[in-house]
């Protein structure tokens, strides 16, 4: 079995936060033909990836992934995405109040609110973003 064979059973293209702030905030890993031995199994074991598909299941999954994003609560989606995305314009230490800052409207909103009733009757919530 070649090298490149080997790397081909999965593929690893969705996105996720760098843990690094050296890098870009999303790191992708290269589609299968062009990625060194191993590299899908290796980059979702080091954190890289998110999810592995087979081979050509990669935009199922990605939309599977966008319709249970979009179900969540609008404010919170942003504040996360707006987390992430800031994240590498801090220090460590000023990074956690800067979340803070960013989360805390979420954590006053109506829709935090919302979503405690709506889980504790157990009836999809009603996001009204505010």
């Amino acid at each position: 079995m070649s090298n490149t064979a080997s790397c081909r059973p999965k593929e690893a293209w969705c996105a996720c936060p760098s843990a690094s702030r050296a890098t870009s905030p999303w790191s992708f890993c290269l589609p299968p033909s062009l990625c060194p031995p191993s590299a899908p199994s290796d980059a979702e074991r080091f954190g890289l990836v998110n999810h592995l598909t087979e081979p050509g299941q990669a935009l199922k999954r990605a939309l599977e992934l966008a319709t249970s994003i979009a179900h969540n609560a609008p404010l919170a989606v942003t504040a996360v995405k707006r987390v992430v995305t800031e994240r590498r314009a801090f220090s460590d230490q000023d990074a956690f109040v800067e979340q803070d800052r960013i989360v805390a409207p979420v954590l006053a909103s109506h829709d935090v609110q919302e979503g405690a009733h709506a889980f504790t009757e157990r009836r999809p919530p009603h996001w009204q973003g505010c």
